[in-house]
């Protein structure tokens, strides 16, 4: 059997561990059978889950050892599932991967066809992760404000924890606006390799 890369997080005496591991096919979810994606990865985030997954500071992982990272992008290398064929370029994002199940830090992914969905268009697999989990949280959260009728007639809008992933695509990618705070010129400088990579957002770096 094929063997390739991951990054598994152990528990020893309620201390975690993470140990970049050499494994096989079988050891990713044994338990999934039905309707299960063979993945090989392309790219990942480190996210602020897996931080704490990795270094044992937050109740992150449900079992061990497990393979960390709650997103991914790949392509289909295997599929139990008619919705899915091999070649299809995918990404992954939430649905327990990295937590009650192995996540995407690692060569390989294999996991349930509910949590794949096709790439979508005008999105290569790096731009899928340049954005991630935190652009996706984010996107849905501008969602819900337009869903509120917030417009900028209302004037400005004070938003915390502005070096969080979240709040920075959040307030930041979809109005082009300033980052006004004593961290701005750090924001800016984690932004803008995020905002060269993806089609469109560099018009937004000032």
């Amino acid at each position: 059997m094929k063997q390739f890369k991951a990054l598994r997080i152990h528990e020893s005496d309620k201390a975690k561990e993470a140990r970049l591991e050499t494994i096989t096919l079988d050891q990713l979810n044994p338990d999934l059978v039905e309707d299960a994606v063979t993945i090989r990865v392309a790219y990942s985030c480190i996210n602020y889950k897996d931080a704490l997954a990795v270094t044992g500071r937050g109740k992150i992982m449900r079992g061990f050892p497990k393979v960390a990272g709650i997103d991914l992008s790949g392509t289909v290398e295997a599929s139990a599932s008619a919705a899915f064929k091999p070649g299809t370029r995918v990404l992954v994002t939430g649905c327990n991967v990295g937590e009650a199940l192995d996540g995407g830090l690692a060569e390989v992914a294999h996991v349930p066809a509910s949590a794949v969905i096709p790439l979508p268009a005008g999105l290569t697999l790096r731009e899928a992760m340049a954005l991630g989990t935190a652009g996706f949280t984010a996107a849905l959260g501008v969602r819900r404000m337009l869903e509120n009728h917030l417009n900028p007639e209302m004037g400005p809008m004070a938003v915390t924890g502005p070096t969080g992933g979240v709040v920075l695509f959040g307030s930041h990618v979809p109005f082009g606006s300033r980052l006004h705070s004593e961290r701005s010129r750090f924001c800016r400088s984690l932004l803008y390799p995020i905002y060269t990579a993806v089609p469109g957002c560099g018009n937004h770096v000032s």
